[in-house]
């Protein structure tokens, strides 16, 4: 890969908060969930893109929380291989690399239509796309890191396939044979070309406000509406719905864990905290996501 061998190859993590209401009914976002003693299930995703080795993470969120998380996660954290380098060096700060954060809101028109956590994904690889083919072709992402926050397993060990992550065509993240094309929350990779399939799959699943049956005015609008039960069914399509009809590529690295727990409910919650795997989740002792806001490209030589 072309791409690759002069270090322009651009890793894009995505990390998709918009869900299909959980039942936590906190005053606070699902994703902000304690795994560990001041450790949330956000900061645990975003340590896994870097793990991944991701040069860029977008999270794509509700707008009312970004302050929320922004105070939080700050804007950047540190690529935890090359803070390991840094040690070894004299000049340790020329060394680390910082990994920018951005927060993709989700359009107003899309609320309570298609917000799903599948949309999420889709408008969240299509906003960065749009975003930086306005500054320059050579900054769209060649590859997306898909990674849920509302999930815990030991994702510290994603570092010994950075290589695999970025040459293979497709990377997956497996436990009991299950990835995120069978409906698993696990981290698994996707690229341009599945981005306009996922996109056609779900136009094609989804539902809008006129029942495309009903007779035509004029021979092209409909004239009937759809009833509240069947119309925009795109918030409701989950990652099965749409990801399982993606073909396994036979260029596919495949990583099996072996623990995994899902915590998109009170129960599932429950059942990670009871369990003995607990305990080898904890925050970083280095400080990786250590808080730093960055004040604008125009400005960062300066700092």
């Amino acid at each position: 890969m072309l791409e690759t061998e002069i270090g322009a190859f651009h890793l894009a993590g995505i990390i998709p908060l918009n869900s299909q209401p959980m039942d936590f009914q906190f005053p606070w976002h699902d994703c902000l969930q304690p795994i560990a003693p001041n450790f949330l299930a956000i900061e645990r995703a975003v340590l896994e893109c870097a793990t991944a080795g991701c040069n860029t993470i977008w999270i794509a969120c509700p707008y009312g929380i970004q302050p929320l998380l922004r105070q939080r996660l700050g804007d950047t954290v540190q690529d935890p291989v090359w803070f390991s380098r840094a040690k070894y060096s004299r000049k340790p700060d020329t060394i680390k690399r910082e990994i920018p954060i951005y927060y993709i809101p989700v359009h107003p028109k899309d609320q309570d239509k298609k917000d799903s956590i599948v949309w999420s994904i889709l408008y969240g690889c299509l906003s960065l796309v749009k975003v930086c083919s306005k500054m320059s072709h050579w900054l769209v992402p060649n590859k997306y890191y898909v990674c849920f926050p509302n999930t815990v397993f030991p994702s510290q060990f994603v570092r010994k396939y950075r290589e695999d992550i970025v040459k293979k065509r497709r990377f997956l993240i497996s436990f009991n044979n299950k990835t995120m094309l069978d409906g698993e929350l696990l981290s698994g990779t996707i690229n341009n070309q599945d981005i306009k399939f996922l996109m056609k799959e779900f136009r094609n699943q989804a539902t809008g406000l006129w029942d495309p049956n009903s007779p035509k005015r004029d021979g092209i609008y409909p004239t009937e509406k759809l009833s509240l039960d069947n119309r925009y069914s795109g918030r409701f399509l989950t990652i099965k719905d749409v990801f399982s009809k993606l073909l396994t590529e036979e260029d596919t690295k495949v990583m099996t864990v072996d623990w995994h727990y899902p915590i998109d409910s009170w129960d599932h919650l429950c059942l990670y905290l009871g369990s003995a795997e607990r305990y080898e989740m904890k925050r970083p002792v280095r400080p990786l996501l250590k808080y730093k806001e960055l004040k604008g490209i125009a400005n960062e030589s300066k700092q």
